[in-house]
């Protein structure tokens, strides 16, 4: 599940997905558990489609960096 994110194409998949079905989403810019820097391929990843899909102000609300989404029990919430 987490490593989907890394599958070619999935930022503009995911917006075709919120304008087909009307929605606005966060883009997660997401860290990882292991430490290493694969976040930086995933922010100018992210930023090229942005910056090239003229669908993007209609369906991005926010981008957040980050480890994870809250509450996905991954991590005590203590």
């Amino acid at each position: 599940i987490y490593g989907t994110c890394d599958c070619p194409g999935f930022d503009h998949d995911i917006i075709e997905v919120a304008v087909h079905t009307g929605v606005g989403f966060y883009a997660l810019i997401w860290f990882g558990f292991d430490g290493d820097d694969k976040w930086k391929t995933r922010k100018a990843r992210l930023l090229k489609v942005i910056q090239s899909n003229p669908k993007v102000p209609y369906v991005i609300r926010a981008v957040k960096c980050g480890s994870k989404p809250l509450f996905d029990m991954v991590l005590p919430i203590d």
